[in-house]
């Protein structure tokens, strides 16, 4: 395997080792270490992927907005009525945002731990394109 391939594997372990943590016990309860000894990596190595304990939950909060984004997107574009298609895109991210561990990360933790402006950039930035209708 090469090196990149295998630093991706790293990093997706990690983040999912991360989001497990996150979700179930909340950012300040997690300690990095845990993290460290599921993944069986060392400070260092997790470090080389993600600056800090808070980089490391941007990018937790990344995936799922990117997640949440992703299945408004999959529910509104079965529907080239405007209005159908924003209801099931409403629904869908409904849906989505009843997972307590997604609720938990973005909408409890997230903006105090990143402060509004990040965690509304991060927002923007996936719900964006949700916002636009792509023509048919």
């Amino acid at each position: 395997m090469k090196n990149q391939e295998q630093s991706e594997l790293t990093k997706a372990r990690i983040l999912e080792v991360a989001y497990k943590e996150f979700s179930q016990k909340g950012y300040a309860n997690v300690a990095l270490e845990e993290i460290v000894q599921q993944t069986n990596l060392t400070r260092g190595a997790i470090y080389h992927h993600f600056k800090s304990k808070k980089g490391l939950f941007q990018a937790v909060v990344e995936e799922l907005q990117k997640n949440v984004a992703n299945e408004v997107e999959k529910a509104a574009i079965l529907h080239e009525d405007n209005w159908q298609a924003l209801i099931d895109g409403s629904m869908a991210f409904i849906r989505t945002m009843l997972n307590e561990e997604y609720r938990r990360i973005l909408i409890v933790d997230a903006p105090t731990v990143l402060g509004w402006n990040m965690w509304e950039e991060i927002d923007d930035k996936h719900s964006e394109r949700t916002s636009e209708r792509p023509s048919h």
